[in-house]
């Protein structure tokens, strides 16, 4: 009975190292989640940037002034870039939430798993202690 004891006591060891790697996995995916929307947003407002320039440039060739409707078309331009920027980040950060909660719930699982395991290995390491077990056993 001793050798189940140690058995369970080792798969409990493992259940909880398990959720605690899948935990560290989850921020790390949570973390690069993060970054890249952060850098995809910053492309986009580099691109709307260079858009508006060339926008600029062909009201300017055109003969254009900007002020009226060109300029509101700029800057609803400008507005739509940053609602789109903000979009994205967004995005990330509920990515990277949901990431970390499944890590936090693979820890908890790691954790009570590796619980219930030393919990049945006590059990089974006391069974053969009590009189009952005895009494089996003869």
């Amino acid at each position: 009975m001793g050798a189940m004891a140690v058995g369970l006591g080792l798969g409990a060891a493992a259940s909880i190292y398990a959720g605690i790697q899948q935990k560290k996995e989850a921020d790390i995916q949570a973390n690069i989640a993060r970054e890249e929307s952060i850098a995809e947003a910053k492309k986009k407002g580099e691109e709307a940037e260079k858009f508006m320039e060339s926008q600029e440039l062909s009201y300017l060739k055109s003969g254009v002034m900007l002020e009226g409707s060109p300029l509101m078309v700029l800057a609803d331009t400008s507005r739509k870039s940053l609602e789109e920027q903000r979009s994205i980040r967004r995005a990330g950060s509920a990515k990277a939430e949901t990431l970390k909660r499944t890590g936090r719930a693979a820890l908890i699982s790691g954790l009570l798993g590796g619980g219930a395991g030393i919990a049945k290995g006590y059990a089974a390491s006391t069974a053969t202690k009590t009189p009952a077990a005895k009494q089996k056993a003869e």
